[in-house]
């Protein structure tokens, strides 16, 4: 069966916090798909507050590392998210990606995992092959 790829563009209101929306949608995948998956892999992050110092520091010694949903959440939560690359694996796959640009522009893209509308907010579709999405092979040609 072919994996159903699809990406967003997060539309947010000029006073809308994306931590609130993003915080929406990990508490949705955490509720809705807990035995599927545990951990978010954090690739690239620029954050204040607590959590956000520390992990900023330590992605710029190691590569990645991994995060559970609630460690996710308190991040959100105390702080605010600049840059940030993170990728939630579903039996060795990516199912879900968070990408935050500039502390505004945020798109989600997504395998086989629907998350619905109203958890997502007001977005604009995208097409997921801008994002070189799961295509490693082509990503490697192009660095």
């Amino acid at each position: 069966m072919k994996s159903e790829k699809w990406a967003v563009t997060l539309t947010l209101e000029p006073q809308e916090r994306l931590e609130i929306r993003l915080a929406r949608i990990v508490e949705y995948l955490a509720h809705h798909y807990p035995r599927v998956l545990t951990l978010w892999e954090f690739s690239d992050l620029d954050a204040t507050g607590l959590l956000g110092d520390r992990w900023t520091a330590e992605l710029n010694e190691k590569e990645y590392f991994y995060v559970h949903a609630e460690e996710f959440l308190a991040l959100l939560k105390e702080g605010q998210i600049i840059e940030l690359e993170a990728r939630l694996m579903a039996r060795s796959k990516e199912a879900v990606q968070i990408i935050v640009r500039d502390g505004f522009s945020v798109d989600i893209l997504g395998s086989d995992i629907i998350i619905p509308n109203e958890i997502l907010g007001n977005f604009t579709s995208v097409d997921p092959e801008l994002f070189l999405w799961g295509n490693e092979a082509l990503l490697e040609t192009v660095t």
